[in-house]
């Protein structure tokens, strides 16, 4: 095999391992782009869209409780009733995907800038849940008549007809009411998010495959 030939063949050797190389590193950060899509799809599937739904639920109910006037009907409506915290509906979540990776998931659509919105949104529901503000409801109407009534029936009188519990009654809805707004629509956004993203995992796989190689 003459000089030529000794240098064309490694050439050609070192081109092929080199296209190996970029090929399986290319393979390699494909899939661990679709990795964290599937954490964002896990994400509004089981806790962003059910979650927040959920969270409308009961900030519903907690609003109707709150307005009550009747003591009688406030005590039957609290009776037995428990609300979820959602320790899980937050932002901690999507906040561990990369910015690099969210960047390459979303491939440059106008999501991109809007999910970040989106974790302050999903932030400021958070800081006030429908348990709270019933918690905090019912702590200022103790803390307020606990020197002003001696007998039950003043605590009565003063829980209905007191304007300054019905501020807060207003207060305390109108905080609800701001969360369940946001929280329609977060579901809204999650819900176009999750169409834009939605396919099999060997479709975008392959998708970041090909923009990785190029």
């Amino acid at each position: 095999m003459d000089l030529t030939s000794i240098i064309l063949s490694a050439v050609t050797g070192g081109v092929i391992a080199l296209s190996f190389a970029s090929i399986t590193k290319a393979w390699k950060h494909a899939k661990e782009v679709n990795d964290y899509r599937e954490l964002l799809m896990n994400f509004i599937e089981r806790i962003g869209i059910p979650l927040s739904q959920e969270y409308i639920v009961q900030a519903s109910e907690a609003i109707a409780i709150i307005q009550c006037e009747e003591f009688k009907a406030y005590r039957e409506m609290v009776h037995g009733r428990s609300a979820e915290s959602f320790p899980m509906l937050n932002s901690d979540l999507l906040r561990s995907i990369p910015p690099v990776m969210l960047k390459e998931i979303l491939d440059g659509r106008t999501a991109f800038s809007e999910i970040f919105i989106f974790y302050h949104c999903l932030d400021f529901v958070m800081e006030v849940t429908p348990g709270s503000a019933q918690r905090s409801y019912n702590e200022f109407v103790k803390e307020h008549t606990k020197d002003k009534v001696s007998s039950h029936d003043d605590f009565i009188r003063e829980f209905e007809q007191c304007e300054i519990i019905s501020t807060q009654r207003h207060h305390y809805s109108s905080l609800l009411k701001s969360r369940i707004k946001r929280s329609e629509l977060n579901i809204g956004f999650l819900k176009s998010l999750h169409d834009e993203l939605a396919g099999s995992g060997l479709k975008w796989r392959l998708r970041y495959f090909w923009k990785a190689l190029i």
